[in-house]
């Protein structure tokens, strides 16, 4: 009998631009197929979202929130991307806890150290080029 899991992934919209979008789309997918229970966080940035003219919900799944943001200024722009955005932190933090999912994968995830800080607690494993560029 084969363990059944919560898993939460969570990534940013703009992963979903060429092949990335589709592995991640493919992993959830294998993961459902699986019984796995997946919930799927996407971190929209809406500046860049406007920009790409990119679709509501990209991975098609009904298990999707989409969390979006958008800095007012630079100032608040520099402050997130250096530290943490408070308001997206509250926003991922009230998912993680309301899922309590068994592990979290981050893949490919803008803004690290607030989704770090908001998924602490729980197991996470993330993608190579996100683990590389957070332990540098």
């Amino acid at each position: 009998m084969r363990l059944k899991m919560k898993i939460l992934m969570i990534s940013s919209l703009d992963s979903f631009i060429g092949g990335e979008g589709v592995y991640i789309t493919e992993v959830i997918k294998s993961l459902r197929e699986e019984g796995h229970n997946v919930l799927h966080i996407v971190l929209d940035d809406l500046k860049l979202h406007s920009d790409l003219n990119l679709i509501d919900n990209p991975s098609g799944f009904t298990d999707t929130v989409i969390i979006p943001y958008n800095f007012q200024n630079r100032a608040e722009h520099i402050f997130s991307n250096n530290l943490i955005s408070f308001n997206l932190y509250k926003q991922i933090r009230r998912q993680v806890i309301l899922f309590n999912p068994d592990i979290i994968h981050l893949h490919k995830v803008k803004l690290i150290k607030t989704v770090l800080l908001a998924s602490r607690g729980f197991p996470f494993i993330c993608s190579q080029s996100l683990c590389s560029a957070t332990t540098k």
